[in-house]
């Protein structure tokens, strides 16, 4: 990675083309990941540019006051130049966009637990995966905005330490049902990062063959069943999925992903219903980030804790910390082992965030910059399990710069296998396409 655009974001469904307001850097200015470099508007709603990455910012090559189409370049971002040092506690002073009244974020997660008896080389794993997705995630928001990346993107930024927990506590034979945030899901589960980035960029290479995209991705080899666009979809796959592992004798569990939002599905009910009736090996997890798309769970949920649901159906439900990839794994597996012994379903909470919207172009009206950077630098996981590892002296300087190497260097490879894929051709239209 050395030369990366900065570019026009898609700030709306129906947005063609924006204008450069104002850069916020001059030229020559040295930048970290996520600083803000520029202010553009569409004829709706005003924006902050983020910088794609660390380096310095070579060159604007438009000034203020161009109009520029969704993914035209404003400037370029050179990456290869020396990291930038870290940026400043304090969040900018300018809230990003103006809050809508009433509006909360999640309620804090739970102590993460003192206990630490898990092998070292599984720890600095965990932590190798979360930066994985982490880094995966963050090339795709770049790819989205230069127009390499089509259809809406939701990254699950923030909330790498729980697919990281659970699938680590998973068998190859297992299975899982994503949510419309299943990138994470699918890398931790052992999905192909080559195909992941053909199939968001809709290649023939892609897990679906460039069908699908980000919200449909499935890689049934890994036990992958798929993502998808509908809210609590996964409730009633995975079910079925647990029933067939049943009827075999297969000993294998499944897993269904899905949001607080989805908590207030029928389905839920109808499948905790039926998988605590005829005991299947099944675990129910949600990821509790505080908003259902726009709005704040505490407006949209009659109970704090959506574990509380499982009492009434007689089996177990426990709320984590679901920034402690340590907690996830603990407590999933505790409950595919009682999965696997025949006793029945779990329903697992874990309380997390995430960091960007419910989609790359969502403006977050509900809450502001400095909310979300004061989140950020209480909960991240990534970094703050990063940082107790190196504490702990698990992570030294050396071990930490090479698994970042290797990270950076699987991304270029899947990138450069990715974009070298071919779209599918007409003839594919009607491929895999079957009628009862």
């Amino acid at each position: 990675m050395a030369e990366l655009r900065i570019c026009m974001p898609n700030l709306g469904h129906v947005m063609e083309r924006g204008t450069l307001v104002s850069w916020l850097q001059p030229e020559g200015a040295r930048v970290a990941r996520g600083d803000l470099v520029a202010v553009v508007e569409s004829d709706k709603v005003t924006m902050e540019v983020e910088a794609p990455a660390d380096g310095v910012l070579a060159r604007q090559l438009v000034p203020p006051g161009t109009e520029v189409p969704v993914g035209g370049t404003l400037g370029l971002l050179d990456a290869a130049q020396a990291a930038a040092p870290e940026p400043p506690a304090t969040p900018p002073a300018r809230p990003r966009y103006r809050v809508a009244a009433g509006r909360a974020l999640a309620a804090p997660p739970p102590p993460r637990p003192a206990t630490n008896d898990l092998p070292l080389g599984t720890l600095v794993a965990f932590w190798r995966q979360m930066l994985r997705i982490r880094r995966f995630e963050e090339r795709a928001i770049y790819h989205s905005t230069t127009g390499d990346l089509p259809g809406a993107l939701h990254v699950c930024i923030g909330q790498e330490a729980v697919p990281v927990g659970v699938c680590a506590a998973l068998r190859a034979e297992d299975t899982i049902a994503s949510t419309h945030r299943g990138h994470g899901h699918a890398l931790a589960k052992g999905a192909s990062m080559r195909r992941m980035f053909a199939e968001l960029f809709g290649r023939v290479d892609g897990v679906c063959r460039g069908k699908g995209g980000s919200q449909h991705v499935a890689d049934l080899s890994v036990g992958m069943l798929g993502a998808n666009g509908i809210v609590g979809a996964s409730f009633g796959i995975a079910a079925g999925a647990a029933l067939i592992a049943k009827r075999r004798g297969s000993g294998a569990v499944s897993v269904a992903f899905f949001g607080d939002g989805a908590a207030s599905r029928g389905t839920l009910h109808e499948v905790l219903n039926i998988a605590a009736l005829w005991r299947l090996p099944l675990l129910l997890v949600c990821e509790h980030n505080g908003y259902a798309q726009w709005v704040a769970a505490r407006d949209n949920l009659a109970t704090e804790r959506v574990s509380a649901l499982a009492a009434p159906f007689g089996i177990p439900g426990e709320t984590v910390d679901g920034n402690d990839p340590r907690a996830v794994f603990r407590a999933t597996e505790a409950a595919v082992a009682r999965a696997r012994a025949g006793q029945g379903p779990s329903l697992l909470e874990c309380r997390t965030q995430r960091y960007y919207g419910h989609t790359t172009s969502d403006m977050q009206v509900y809450r502001t910059r400095e909310q979300v950077a004061a989140l950020r630098a209480r909960t991240d996981p990534v970094v703050h399990f990063g940082a107790e590892l190196e504490r702990a002296g698990l992570l030294p300087p050396d071990a930490r710069a090479r698994i970042e190497a290797e990270i950076e260097a699987e991304i270029a490879e899947a990138l450069a296998f990715a974009l070298a894929s071919p779209q599918p051709g007409p003839d594919a239209l009607l491929a895999d396409v079957t009628a009862a």
